[in-house]
């Protein structure tokens, strides 16, 4: 058993429609052999486009997830440590600044000049309020009032550079650190967008250009590469629940089936069809069920196109638009984003990241996520507990009253580990 748990990841999507949980190894090229997935759909109460609402019920849910998936024929053995997981939703912004050196005579660019006015420039953004940086990227350079694409080794008096940061309005991550000490696990924090567009997309794509649109149940996020970095990120506050709303109210229809009816028996491409369909005792017109959705879809294309054109990159992609996430599923969106935007839309592809023969029901865009925070994992998640850390309760200690106090004590005892901030 002990040579089973060397490495064994555990990746955690925080996500509007639920918690979702994947297990794996890796084999010898790192390709990803999953072992396991559990998913909590009550977890979407306590996540609304990406910012936590309420940390003990979300801690609980993760606690349940986690032990559902340890439960398993070979695994019950496990004693999880850590877990990879990432932010993203609504509350990540994305900004342009500059920031200016001067010296006093003629100076050569190096990496540790450019590392100190990348370090100026973070101090300076995080004096404005209720602005976390979670990442900052080089985007452009003005050596003496000429632009260069690499200043390294280059000479002058006056640098100035332009830095794309991505920042979190909402303060999304110290939200998740409050959840994580709950459960008494490590954790290792990335931005989701751009790991996913990294380690998935092909090298060509991001080189010459290309768009990343994760569909989710209530954002969209959209991402543009260009020269192998991130130039533009976007999250768009809809989604397709939003669609599914539209139909529950339209239709007069339960939420299961207004899900089942845009995922299995609907297609953007039909329209016109003067048809009944049917499903159990309700008989539904297809030509109007398309109208509600093709209506809202349309609205959503529009934001798309809107975002790539004020990011100033309408036309200088030439690789086109890559989908995933679990909105991605819905049949006849390609045609509809190719007639909108006039681009050349794929499905984004984890052939390379997955072996050959992983099982049907692991192979899913809606498990994105999950696949990039697994190829990037590089610490086993498993362990035995800490022996300094009590297994119990002291006896003695007084009884807690609260309920949530108690849930706490009990997830603890679960899953003991060591938390690293």
């Amino acid at each position: 058993m002990q040579e089973q748990e060397k490495d064994i990841y555990v990746a955690v999507d925080f996500g509007s429609n639920g918690l979702k949980a994947m297990m794996a190894k890796k084999t010898e090229d790192g390709r990803l052999d999953i072992l396991g997935v559990e998913n909590h759909s009550d977890a979407k109460k306590y996540v609304k486009r990406g910012v936590v609402e309420n940390h003990s019920h979300l801690a609980f849910c993760l606690s349940s997830a986690l032990k559902k998936m340890k439960n398993r024929d070979e695994m019950s053995n496990l004693q999880f440590t850590r877990f990879y997981t990432g932010v993203s939703g609504q509350s990540l912004t994305t900004r342009f600044f500059q920031q200016q050196k001067m010296f006093d005579v003629e100076t050569e660019i190096t990496a540790e000049v450019l590392s100190s006015v990348e370090k100026e420039m973070k101090v300076k953004i995080q004096t404005e309020e209720n602005f976390e940086v979670l990442e900052i990227h080089f985007y452009s350079f003005l050596l003496d009032g000429q632009f260069v694409a690499n200043p390294i080794g280059q000479i002058c008096k006056t640098l100035q550079v332009c830095f794309f940061v991505v920042g979190n309005a909402n303060q999304l991550k110290f939200r998740l650190q409050e959840v994580i000490p709950r459960i008494q696990l490590e954790s290792t924090m990335y931005t989701l967008p751009f790991l996913l567009g990294h380690v998935a997309l092909p090298n060509d794509a991001k080189e010459e250009g290309c768009v990343l649109i994760d569909f989710g149940a209530e954002t969209i996020s959209l991402t543009i590469f260009k020269d192998n970095q991130v130039c533009f990120c976007r999250v768009l506050p809809v989604g397709n629940n939003l669609l599914i709303k539209d139909l529950e109210k339209e239709c007069n229809i339960s939420t299961e089936l207004a899900e089942k009816i845009l995922y299995n028996h609907f297609s953007l491409e039909q329209n016109g069809q003067h048809v009944k369909l049917k499903i159990g005792e309700r008989e539904l017109s297809k030509t109007m069920i398309w109208k509600v959705v093709a209506t809202r879809f349309d609205e959503f294309a529009e934001l798309i196109c809107k975002a790539i054109d004020e990011a100033k990159y309408w036309g200088k992609l030439p690789k086109g638009i890559f989908l995933t996430g679990g909105g991605s599923l819905l049949k006849g969106i390609d045609v509809v984003l190719d007639l909108k935007t006039n681009m050349d839309i794929h499905q984004l592809s984890f052939d390379t990241l997955l072996v050959d023969d992983v099982e049907e029901k692991y192979l899913s865009p809606k498990y994105a996520n999950l696949y990039a925070l697994l190829s990037v994992a590089n610490k086993n998640c498993v362990g035995q507990p800490k022996s300094s850390i009590p297994q119990s309760t002291p006896k003695g200690k007084e009884k807690k009253t609260k309920l949530m106090d108690r849930l706490q004590t009990f997830i603890g005892d679960l899953f003991i580990g060591e938390y690293r901030g």
